[in-house]
Protein backbone atom coordinates (compact mmCIF):
# COMPACT_ATOMS: atom_id res chain seq x y z
CA UNK A 1 0.00 0.00 0.00
CA UNK A 2 2.83 2.36 0.93
CA UNK A 3 4.69 1.56 -2.31
CA UNK A 4 1.56 2.22 -4.37
CA UNK A 5 1.02 5.59 -2.66
CA UNK A 6 4.67 6.53 -3.21
CA UNK A 7 4.43 5.71 -6.92
CA UNK A 8 1.22 7.71 -7.19
CA UNK A 9 2.85 10.73 -5.53
CA UNK A 10 5.82 10.44 -7.90
CA UNK A 11 3.46 10.33 -10.85
CA UNK A 12 1.63 13.46 -9.64
CA UNK A 13 4.95 15.26 -9.15
CA UNK A 14 6.01 14.33 -12.70
CA UNK A 15 2.73 15.71 -14.11
CA UNK A 16 3.20 18.96 -12.20
CA UNK A 17 6.77 19.28 -13.50
CA UNK A 18 5.60 18.76 -17.09
CA UNK A 19 2.85 21.37 -16.58
CA UNK A 20 5.32 23.95 -15.21
CA UNK A 21 7.80 23.33 -18.03
CA UNK A 22 5.00 23.57 -20.58
CA UNK A 23 3.87 26.94 -19.23
CA UNK A 24 7.45 28.18 -19.22
CA UNK A 25 7.96 27.19 -22.86
CA UNK A 26 4.64 28.75 -23.84
CA UNK A 27 5.61 31.99 -22.11
CA UNK A 28 8.93 31.99 -23.97
CA UNK A 29 7.13 31.50 -27.30
CA UNK A 30 4.72 34.28 -26.42
CA UNK A 31 7.59 36.63 -25.56
CA UNK A 32 9.20 35.88 -28.91
CA UNK A 33 5.91 36.48 -30.71
CA UNK A 34 5.13 39.82 -29.08
CA UNK A 35 8.69 41.01 -28.35
CA UNK A 36 8.64 43.50 -25.49
CA UNK A 37 4.82 43.56 -25.32
CA UNK A 38 4.52 47.19 -26.39
CA UNK A 39 0.81 47.67 -27.00
CA UNK A 40 0.84 51.42 -27.42
CA UNK A 41 -0.98 52.87 -30.43
CA UNK A 42 0.67 52.34 -33.79
CA UNK A 43 1.20 55.46 -35.87
CA UNK A 44 1.25 54.78 -39.61
CA UNK A 45 2.43 57.45 -42.04
CA UNK A 46 1.18 57.14 -45.60
CA UNK A 47 2.39 58.77 -48.85
CA UNK A 48 1.33 62.30 -49.81
CA UNK A 49 -1.53 62.57 -52.29
CA UNK A 50 -2.33 65.97 -53.81
CA UNK A 51 -0.17 67.59 -51.14
CA UNK A 52 -1.98 65.88 -48.26
CA UNK A 53 -0.60 63.11 -46.06
CA UNK A 54 -2.82 60.69 -44.20
CA UNK A 55 -1.68 59.54 -40.74
CA UNK A 56 -3.42 56.64 -39.04
CA UNK A 57 -3.32 56.28 -35.26
CA UNK A 58 -4.01 52.59 -35.10
CA UNK A 59 -5.44 51.63 -31.73
CA UNK A 60 -7.34 48.64 -33.08
CA UNK A 61 -4.26 46.54 -33.85
CA UNK A 62 -2.76 47.27 -30.43
CA UNK A 63 -6.00 46.28 -28.74
CA UNK A 64 -6.18 42.89 -30.46
CA UNK A 65 -2.49 42.18 -29.94
CA UNK A 66 -3.05 42.80 -26.24
CA UNK A 67 -6.10 40.52 -26.27
CA UNK A 68 -4.07 37.78 -27.97
CA UNK A 69 -1.23 38.22 -25.47
CA UNK A 70 -3.55 37.98 -22.48
CA UNK A 71 -5.38 34.95 -23.86
CA UNK A 72 -2.07 33.14 -24.43
CA UNK A 73 -0.56 34.01 -21.07
CA UNK A 74 -3.62 34.32 -18.82
CA UNK A 75 -6.40 32.07 -20.14
CA UNK A 76 -9.80 32.42 -18.52
CA UNK A 77 -13.40 31.28 -19.00
CA UNK A 78 -14.51 34.57 -20.57
CA UNK A 79 -12.44 35.77 -23.49
CA UNK A 80 -10.26 38.78 -22.81
CA UNK A 81 -12.01 40.64 -25.62
CA UNK A 82 -15.23 40.39 -23.58
CA UNK A 83 -13.46 41.40 -20.37
CA UNK A 84 -11.73 44.45 -21.88
CA UNK A 85 -14.89 45.61 -23.60
CA UNK A 86 -15.32 47.28 -27.01
CA UNK A 87 -12.20 47.89 -29.06
CA UNK A 88 -11.05 51.51 -29.36
CA UNK A 89 -11.48 53.41 -32.60
CA UNK A 90 -8.75 54.50 -34.96
CA UNK A 91 -7.92 58.14 -35.62
CA UNK A 92 -7.12 59.56 -39.07
CA UNK A 93 -5.29 62.85 -39.50
CA UNK A 94 -4.59 64.73 -42.73
CA UNK A 95 -1.83 67.33 -42.91
CA UNK A 96 -0.25 69.44 -45.64
CA UNK A 97 3.42 69.78 -46.58
CA UNK A 98 3.87 72.38 -43.85
CA UNK A 99 2.67 69.93 -41.18
CA UNK A 100 -0.64 71.69 -40.52
CA UNK A 101 -3.60 69.39 -39.73
CA UNK A 102 -6.28 70.17 -42.29
CA UNK A 103 -8.72 67.38 -41.37
CA UNK A 104 -9.11 64.96 -38.50
CA UNK A 105 -11.38 62.07 -37.54
CA UNK A 106 -11.16 60.91 -33.93
CA UNK A 107 -9.19 61.86 -30.80
CA UNK A 108 -5.44 62.49 -31.16
CA UNK A 109 -4.29 64.72 -28.29
CA UNK A 110 -2.16 61.98 -26.71
CA UNK A 111 -0.08 61.30 -29.83
CA UNK A 112 3.20 63.03 -30.65
CA UNK A 113 3.58 63.06 -34.43
CA UNK A 114 6.82 63.00 -36.37
CA UNK A 115 7.56 66.08 -38.41
CA UNK A 116 6.84 65.86 -42.12
CA UNK A 117 10.43 65.25 -43.23
CA UNK A 118 11.08 62.70 -40.48
CA UNK A 119 7.87 60.86 -41.38
CA UNK A 120 8.96 60.33 -44.98
CA UNK A 121 11.41 57.66 -43.84
CA UNK A 122 8.54 55.80 -42.11
CA UNK A 123 6.01 55.89 -44.94
CA UNK A 124 4.29 52.57 -45.71
CA UNK A 125 1.97 51.64 -48.61
CA UNK A 126 -1.74 51.52 -47.86
CA UNK A 127 -1.87 47.75 -48.41
CA UNK A 128 1.23 46.95 -46.33
CA UNK A 129 0.65 43.96 -44.05
CA UNK A 130 1.76 45.99 -41.02
CA UNK A 131 -1.29 48.22 -41.34
CA UNK A 132 -3.68 45.35 -42.01
CA UNK A 133 -3.57 43.90 -38.47
CA UNK A 134 -6.58 44.14 -36.22
CA UNK A 135 -9.00 45.16 -38.95
CA UNK A 136 -11.79 42.79 -38.02
CA UNK A 137 -14.12 43.34 -35.09
CA UNK A 138 -14.67 47.04 -34.29
CA UNK A 139 -16.77 47.73 -37.36
CA UNK A 140 -18.35 44.32 -37.54
CA UNK A 141 -16.70 43.24 -40.77
CA UNK A 142 -13.75 41.80 -42.54
CA UNK A 143 -10.80 43.82 -43.84
CA UNK A 144 -12.33 47.25 -44.16
CA UNK A 145 -9.44 49.62 -43.56
CA UNK A 146 -7.53 49.18 -46.77
CA UNK A 147 -6.91 51.65 -49.54
CA UNK A 148 -9.01 53.41 -50.72
CA UNK A 149 -11.54 53.02 -47.87
CA UNK A 150 -11.03 53.54 -44.15
CA UNK A 151 -13.57 53.14 -41.37
CA UNK A 152 -14.20 56.02 -38.99
CA UNK A 153 -16.49 56.40 -36.02
CA UNK A 154 -17.62 54.18 -33.21
CA UNK A 155 -19.66 51.03 -33.52
CA UNK A 156 -21.05 51.39 -30.00
CA UNK A 157 -22.38 54.87 -30.81
CA UNK A 158 -23.75 53.90 -34.23
CA UNK A 159 -21.46 56.40 -35.93
CA UNK A 160 -19.48 54.24 -38.35
CA UNK A 161 -18.69 55.69 -41.77
CA UNK A 162 -16.01 55.63 -44.46
CA UNK A 163 -13.41 58.07 -45.70
CA UNK A 164 -10.87 57.86 -48.51
CA UNK A 165 -7.11 58.50 -48.37
CA UNK A 166 -7.68 62.23 -48.93
CA UNK A 167 -10.07 62.56 -46.01
CA UNK A 168 -13.20 62.83 -48.15
CA UNK A 169 -16.28 61.33 -46.53
CA UNK A 170 -17.42 58.44 -48.70
CA UNK A 171 -20.10 57.13 -46.37
CA UNK A 172 -21.71 59.27 -43.65
CA UNK A 173 -21.08 58.40 -40.01
CA UNK A 174 -24.52 57.02 -39.20
CA UNK A 175 -24.25 53.23 -39.20
CA UNK A 176 -23.89 50.60 -36.50
CA UNK A 177 -21.63 48.54 -38.72
CA UNK A 178 -20.12 48.45 -42.20
CA UNK A 179 -18.89 45.27 -43.88
CA UNK A 180 -16.79 45.11 -47.02
CA UNK A 181 -15.81 42.40 -49.51
CA UNK A 182 -15.26 42.17 -53.24
CA UNK A 183 -15.66 45.96 -53.68
CA UNK A 184 -19.17 45.78 -52.25
CA UNK A 185 -20.42 47.00 -48.90
CA UNK A 186 -23.10 46.03 -46.43
CA UNK A 187 -24.32 48.68 -44.02
CA UNK A 188 -26.40 48.10 -40.92
CA UNK A 189 -28.35 50.65 -38.92
CA UNK A 190 -30.90 49.52 -36.36
CA UNK A 191 -32.82 46.80 -38.19
CA UNK A 192 -32.12 47.95 -41.76
CA UNK A 193 -29.44 46.41 -43.96
CA UNK A 194 -28.31 47.69 -47.35
CA UNK A 195 -26.06 46.32 -50.07
CA UNK A 196 -23.94 49.02 -51.75
CA UNK A 197 -21.64 48.88 -54.76
CA UNK A 198 -18.17 50.45 -54.81
CA UNK A 199 -19.73 53.81 -55.76
CA UNK A 200 -21.97 53.60 -52.66
CA UNK A 201 -25.10 53.12 -54.77
CA UNK A 202 -27.75 50.99 -53.07
CA UNK A 203 -28.40 47.66 -54.78
CA UNK A 204 -30.68 46.08 -52.19
CA UNK A 205 -32.23 47.12 -48.86
CA UNK A 206 -34.45 45.41 -46.34
CA UNK A 207 -35.80 45.87 -42.83
CA UNK A 208 -36.17 43.17 -40.17
CA UNK A 209 -33.66 41.05 -42.05
CA UNK A 210 -29.91 40.65 -42.33
CA UNK A 211 -27.41 40.65 -45.18
CA UNK A 212 -24.10 38.84 -44.89
CA UNK A 213 -21.17 38.02 -47.15
CA UNK A 214 -21.04 34.28 -47.75
CA UNK A 215 -17.63 32.75 -48.48
CA UNK A 216 -19.10 30.04 -50.71
CA UNK A 217 -21.16 32.46 -52.80
CA UNK A 218 -18.91 34.73 -54.83
CA UNK A 219 -21.63 36.46 -56.85
CA UNK A 220 -23.65 38.05 -54.07
CA UNK A 221 -24.71 37.92 -50.43
CA UNK A 222 -26.88 35.85 -48.14
CA UNK A 223 -30.26 37.14 -46.99
CA UNK A 224 -31.47 36.06 -43.54
CA UNK A 225 -34.97 36.48 -42.15
CA UNK A 226 -35.28 34.85 -38.76
CA UNK A 227 -34.06 31.29 -39.25
CA UNK A 228 -34.58 31.32 -43.01
CA UNK A 229 -31.96 32.01 -45.68
CA UNK A 230 -31.81 33.03 -49.32
CA UNK A 231 -29.30 34.47 -51.78
CA UNK A 232 -29.19 37.94 -53.36
CA UNK A 233 -26.93 38.78 -56.31
CA UNK A 234 -24.67 41.85 -56.25
CA UNK A 235 -27.08 43.43 -58.71
CA UNK A 236 -29.79 43.15 -56.04
CA UNK A 237 -31.77 40.36 -57.68
CA UNK A 238 -33.18 37.42 -55.71
CA UNK A 239 -31.26 34.28 -56.71
CA UNK A 240 -32.62 31.80 -54.17
CA UNK A 241 -35.85 32.60 -52.27
CA UNK A 242 -35.45 33.21 -48.55
CA UNK A 243 -37.27 30.10 -47.38
CA UNK A 244 -34.62 27.55 -46.40
CA UNK A 245 -32.98 26.62 -43.10
CA UNK A 246 -29.65 26.18 -44.83
CA UNK A 247 -28.05 26.67 -48.25
CA UNK A 248 -24.91 24.69 -49.07
CA UNK A 249 -22.99 25.06 -52.37
CA UNK A 250 -21.95 21.42 -52.30
CA UNK A 251 -22.76 20.82 -55.96
CA UNK A 252 -21.36 24.03 -57.42
CA UNK A 253 -19.70 22.12 -60.29
CA UNK A 254 -23.13 20.80 -61.25
CA UNK A 255 -24.67 24.27 -61.09
CA UNK A 256 -26.68 23.22 -58.04
CA UNK A 257 -27.07 24.04 -54.34
CA UNK A 258 -28.16 21.81 -51.52
CA UNK A 259 -31.03 23.30 -49.52
CA UNK A 260 -32.55 22.16 -46.24
CA UNK A 261 -35.83 22.87 -44.51
CA UNK A 262 -37.36 21.17 -41.50
CA UNK A 263 -35.04 18.18 -41.58
CA UNK A 264 -35.57 17.53 -45.31
CA UNK A 265 -33.09 18.23 -48.10
CA UNK A 266 -33.30 18.99 -51.80
CA UNK A 267 -31.48 20.89 -54.52
CA UNK A 268 -32.01 24.18 -56.36
CA UNK A 269 -30.21 25.64 -59.36
CA UNK A 270 -28.72 29.12 -59.56
CA UNK A 271 -32.05 30.44 -60.82
CA UNK A 272 -33.65 29.41 -57.54
CA UNK A 273 -35.65 26.61 -59.17
CA UNK A 274 -36.08 23.42 -57.14
CA UNK A 275 -34.41 20.68 -59.14
CA UNK A 276 -34.85 18.10 -56.40
CA UNK A 277 -37.90 18.50 -54.18
CA UNK A 278 -37.48 18.89 -50.41
CA UNK A 279 -38.53 15.32 -49.74
CA UNK A 280 -35.17 13.62 -49.16
CA UNK A 281 -33.52 12.61 -45.89
CA UNK A 282 -29.91 12.95 -47.02
CA UNK A 283 -27.80 13.50 -50.13
CA UNK A 284 -24.50 11.81 -50.95
CA UNK A 285 -22.20 12.98 -53.73
CA UNK A 286 -22.23 12.98 -57.51
CA UNK A 287 -20.24 10.22 -59.16
CA UNK A 288 -20.44 9.37 -62.84
CA UNK A 289 -23.22 11.95 -63.12
CA UNK A 290 -25.41 10.28 -60.50
CA UNK A 291 -26.17 11.39 -56.94
CA UNK A 292 -26.91 8.82 -54.27
CA UNK A 293 -29.73 10.05 -52.05
CA UNK A 294 -32.01 8.65 -49.35
CA UNK A 295 -35.78 8.89 -49.40
CA UNK A 296 -38.23 7.02 -47.18
CA UNK A 297 -35.19 5.30 -45.60
CA UNK A 298 -34.12 3.83 -48.95
CA UNK A 299 -31.25 4.88 -51.21
CA UNK A 300 -31.47 5.51 -54.93
CA UNK A 301 -29.75 7.61 -57.57
CA UNK A 302 -30.79 10.78 -59.43
CA UNK A 303 -29.11 12.88 -62.13
CA UNK A 304 -28.34 16.61 -62.11
CA UNK A 305 -31.87 17.31 -63.41
CA UNK A 306 -33.37 15.64 -60.35
CA UNK A 307 -34.63 12.70 -62.40
CA UNK A 308 -34.63 9.32 -60.67
CA UNK A 309 -32.33 7.02 -62.64
CA UNK A 310 -32.07 4.13 -60.18
CA UNK A 311 -35.15 3.69 -57.95
CA UNK A 312 -34.91 4.02 -54.17
CA UNK A 313 -34.71 0.38 -53.14
CA UNK A 314 -31.48 -0.11 -51.21
CA UNK A 315 -30.78 0.08 -47.48
CA UNK A 316 -27.28 1.32 -48.36
CA UNK A 317 -26.22 2.99 -51.61
CA UNK A 318 -22.67 4.31 -51.98
CA UNK A 319 -20.90 6.30 -54.70
CA UNK A 320 -19.82 4.82 -58.00
CA UNK A 321 -16.21 3.81 -58.43
CA UNK A 322 -14.82 2.40 -61.66
CA UNK A 323 -18.38 2.12 -62.94
CA UNK A 324 -19.82 0.22 -59.96
CA UNK A 325 -21.51 1.16 -56.69
CA UNK A 326 -21.72 -0.92 -53.52
CA UNK A 327 -25.30 -1.39 -52.35
CA UNK A 328 -27.02 -3.47 -49.71
CA UNK A 329 -30.44 -4.60 -48.59
CA UNK A 330 -31.34 -5.25 -44.96
CA UNK A 331 -33.21 -8.45 -44.23
CA UNK A 332 -34.12 -9.40 -40.64
CA UNK A 333 -31.46 -7.06 -39.30
CA UNK A 334 -28.68 -8.32 -41.59
CA UNK A 335 -27.17 -6.40 -44.51
CA UNK A 336 -26.57 -8.29 -47.75
CA UNK A 337 -24.08 -6.53 -50.04
CA UNK A 338 -23.57 -6.52 -53.78
CA UNK A 339 -22.77 -4.21 -56.72
CA UNK A 340 -24.76 -2.35 -59.36
CA UNK A 341 -23.73 -0.50 -62.52
CA UNK A 342 -24.85 2.99 -63.63
CA UNK A 343 -27.95 1.49 -65.25
CA UNK A 344 -29.04 0.05 -61.92
CA UNK A 345 -28.34 -3.50 -63.08
CA UNK A 346 -27.12 -5.88 -60.39
CA UNK A 347 -23.68 -7.10 -61.48
CA UNK A 348 -22.83 -8.78 -58.17
CA UNK A 349 -25.72 -10.45 -56.34
CA UNK A 350 -26.74 -8.98 -53.00
CA UNK A 351 -25.74 -12.04 -51.00
CA UNK A 352 -22.35 -11.21 -49.44
CA UNK A 353 -21.41 -10.33 -45.88
CA UNK A 354 -18.65 -7.98 -47.04
CA UNK A 355 -17.70 -6.38 -50.36
CA UNK A 356 -14.53 -4.32 -50.76
CA UNK A 357 -13.88 -1.46 -53.21
CA UNK A 358 -13.66 -2.33 -56.89
CA UNK A 359 -10.15 -2.14 -58.30
CA UNK A 360 -9.08 -3.05 -61.85
CA UNK A 361 -12.48 -4.65 -62.58
CA UNK A 362 -11.99 -6.96 -59.62
CA UNK A 363 -13.58 -7.02 -56.18
CA UNK A 364 -12.85 -9.02 -53.03
CA UNK A 365 -15.89 -10.48 -51.33
CA UNK A 366 -16.65 -12.57 -48.25
CA UNK A 367 -19.61 -14.90 -47.96
CA UNK A 368 -21.60 -15.46 -44.79
CA UNK A 369 -20.24 -18.28 -42.67
CA UNK A 370 -16.90 -18.39 -44.49
CA UNK A 371 -13.59 -17.14 -43.08
CA UNK A 372 -11.73 -16.54 -46.29
CA UNK A 373 -12.12 -13.94 -49.03
CA UNK A 374 -12.35 -14.54 -52.76
CA UNK A 375 -11.86 -12.43 -55.87
CA UNK A 376 -14.71 -11.81 -58.30
CA UNK A 377 -13.97 -10.45 -61.79
CA UNK A 378 -16.64 -8.09 -63.05
CA UNK A 379 -15.79 -8.02 -66.74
Amino acid sequence: MHMTLHRFQSFIFLLMLIFVLGNSLRAQKTDKLFGNQDFSSHVNYFPFYNGVQMIEIDRISSFYQEVAYLEMTQPRALSWAMVLGPAPTNTYLFRNEQGQIVKSFGEHDDIQLKKVEASRALIVPHNNWKVMLGRMSPYGGSQLNFFPHYAIGNKEEASVGLIDSLGNIILPQKFHAVYSEKEYFITMKNFEYSLLDKNMNSRYSCEDCQLAFYDDYQEGVMLLKGNLRGLISFSGQEVVPCKYDMILPRFHDQGLLEVRLGGRVGMVNWDGEEVLALSYQSLGDFSLGLLNCRKNNLWGYVNSKGETIIPHQFSIGLNFKEGFAKVAKKVDGTYYFGLINVKGEIVLPLEYEKVEEVEDDKVRVKRFGEKGWMDVYLR
